[in-house]
């Protein structure tokens, strides 16, 4: 507890912390004020020439169907100009597409939830890279094991220090985030209808945005402490973008391998964030949109293993190698 202690302390007494933290909150607070100046609530007026627009439309669009199955009945080369499924020129449209951007809390609050977790990932792989690395590049791990000789508990007692720092950070700047977004909703748009099913989405999604982020953590925390270097950490995760995301879509691309993104991490990410994720493979399209072709799924329990496994290995090569390796 002695160890614990003291690490949440110089944790949050970094200046990079807490410039990071300043950063954090500053990007936040940018979005939220850009979403509330963008967002307006429409008069009855503007609600009222929307729907006749949206009429207007859905008339044409019922024409459209009508002349692409005479087309179609009549045969010869004027069906050609139709798609063969003619329903799909059955679009509808609402009086919401004609209107001034809302900002509309129960259609985009996850996403916007998803995103807080994105950043909060960022903070946590920042600060857990140079929480272990500027400690092996400044000496101090040395002074710490004269102070704490047993060297797995140093290295886990750092390690829930910063999960748990961040942990507050996520819950408490979350809850502060999606907070002011219904406020936002409240005051300038929309609130919509906030079911219980929706209250319990939402937080799931929350949920899994911290999760990630506690990962996030744990693996430039495990990438530092390897490289004894922060910038062993930034490098490694530079080096994956470019040659794993990048470069594996490249070369899988000219093999013509179907399904290139089931090999690269962003897939799985995506499926643990948005519970699936759906891959398209070979498809053709025609002119009007109507595509024939199979897909692949990732579904979110392959997404938690994925990001478990990879989480786990780094974690535990970074323990055995602080165990084996000389600290001068």
């Amino acid at each position: 507890m002695r160890l614990l202690r003291a690490e949440w302390t110089r944790l949050f007494a970094r200046r990079f912390t807490q410039v990071m933290l300043l950063l954090l909150l500053l990007v936040l607070g940018a979005i939220a004020g850009g979403i509330a100046f963008d967002s307006s609530s429409p008069s009855e007026a503007e609600y009222a020439a929307a729907e006749r627009e949206a009429q207007w439309y859905n008339q044409e669009a019922l024409q459209q169907v009508q002349e692409c199955e005479q087309a179609h009945a009549a045969g010869g080369d004027a069906a050609l100009e139709w798609p063969t499924d003619c329903s799909i020129l059955a679009a509808e449209y609402t009086a919401d597409m004609f209107l001034p951007w809302t900002f509309n809390f129960r259609a985009e609050a996850p996403e916007l939830v998803i995103g807080f977790g994105g950043l909060l990932a960022l903070f946590g792989l920042l600060v857990g890279a140079s929480f272990i690395g500027a400690e092996h590049s400044s000496g101090g791990v040395t002074n710490l094991l004269l102070w704490q000789p047993r060297r797995i508990p140093l290295l886990l007692g750092k390690l829930t220090a910063l999960l748990t720092g961040v942990l507050l950070i996520g819950v408490v700047i979350g809850g502060a985030w999606v907070a002011g977004l219904w406020l936002i909703a409240r005051w300038r748009g929309v609130t919509g209808e906030l079911t219980r099913g929706f209250q319990e989405s939402l937080a799931l999604t929350g949920a899994r945005s911290l999760g990630l982020a506690l990962a996030v953590t744990i693996v430039g925390f495990a990438l530092a402490s390897l490289g004894r270097r922060t910038s062993t950490a930034l490098g490694a995760l530079l080096a994956y973008g470019v040659i794993g995301e990048i470069g594996i879509r490249m070369v899988l691309g000219l093999l013509e391998v179907d399904y290139v993104e089931r090999y690269v991490l962003s897939s799985y990410v995506a499926a643990w964030l948005d519970k699936q994720y759906e891959i398209f493979g070979s498809y053709s399209c025609d002119d009007y949109g109507s595509c024939i072709g199979e897909s692949y799924t990732i579904p979110l329990w392959q997404g938690a293993v994925v990001l478990g496994v990879l989480t786990t290995v780094l974690l535990v090569a970074a323990v055995a190698v602080f165990r084996r390796r000389d600290i001068t």
